[in-house]
């Protein structure tokens, strides 16, 4: 087995970071110990990197050095999914292709996943850098409704290439890791949000008895970029976007490996897939899917 961090020259300031050793301050680590079990950043990569090596592509090693977040986030995706249980399967990438391949025990099942992580942007619609204030929302959407697309059309061309068949799954992996605020969500995971028509939480109340009386949210099928141009948040609701099976989603960053990995992911069903993903199939984190035009749940957080 190969060592992930190798020395020499590395382009990414993280990956350095990681390698050489990082810094904290005292205040910092103090956060650390009551919220992390393990500061051992660069040992937790390493185990990942033992398990997922065998699928990882063949210049995986020299890539991360240039573009670390986004690689870490396709090894972790890996690495969570063979933890699981779940079967990877090796194949050529050089002729192109999703990052992961998954087959079913009963080798009925074809799933692929291809893994995105989004960074905060530089067009008028970027997300700001600051951490404070009001959390962005509407622009960490937009960021993930953008990198939706994106993959959505590359799976198009995986199946104009015959990679993809017909009866194959295909679920996009979306990071949210590299965008400032990101991991500041509320009860519906945003996106969640990004893919059907939920706005904000609406509490109506008794002024006199201060009674609640309901608790529901907003109808939003759309964002809007700073020009004024709408960018639908309810693909799920429409057969253009068929060939997305699911989307698979963490916030999780190398620095910082939370206490219980795998925990964080959310995994929403499309319901108007042509190939669903069997609900269960990934066990990880929170399942969503609609069921009766109502957003049901599951959860598979371990402690």
């Amino acid at each position: 087995m190969s060592s992930f961090f190798t020395s020499g020259p590395a382009e990414d300031d993280l990956y350095k970071s990681l390698r050489d050793g990082l810094t904290f301050s005292e205040d910092e680590k103090i956060i650390q110990s009551m919220f992390f079990k393990d500061k051992d950043d660069k040992r937790n990569i390493e185990d990942m990197w033992s398990l997922y090596e065998p699928y990882a592509d063949n210049d995986f090693l020299q890539e991360v050095r240039k573009d670390f977040h986004p690689h870490f986030w396709e090894m972790y995706l890996g690495f969570s999914l063979i933890k699981q249980g779940i079967s990877l399967v090796q194949y050529d990438k050089r002729k192109g292709g999703p990052d992961l391949l998954i087959l079913s025990e009963n080798e009925k099942l074809k799933v692929w996943l291809e893994a995105v992580a989004p960074t905060a942007g530089t067009s008028a619609d970027a997300v700001p850098e600051i951490e404070s204030g009001d959390v962005p929302d509407e622009q960490i959407k937009l960021r993930y409704c953008s990198v939706i697309d994106k993959k959505y059309e590359k799976y198009k061309e995986y199946t104009k290439k015959k990679i993809i068949l017909e009866d194959d799954c295909y679920v996009i992996a979306v990071n949210g890791g590299a965008i400032p605020s990101a991991s500041k969500e509320i009860d519906i995971p945003r996106i969640v949000r990004c893919v059907l028509p939920f706005g904000n939480e609406v509490i109506e109340i008794n002024i006199d008895s201060l009674e609640v009386l309901d608790v529901h949210h907003q109808y939003q099928d759309a964002s809007y970029k700073k020009s004024g141009s709408p960018v639908s948040t309810n693909i799920f609701s429409n057969s253009h976007y068929d060939g997305i099976s699911a989307i698979l989603f963490s916030n999780v960053k190398a620095v910082n490996y939370p206490n219980y990995p795998e925990n964080d992911f959310v995994l929403i069903h499309n319901p108007v897939a042509k190939n669903p993903l069997p609900r269960g199939f990934i066990e990880l984190g929170r399942e969503y899917w609609v069921e009766n035009s109502t957003l049901k749940h599951r959860s598979w957080i371990n402690h």
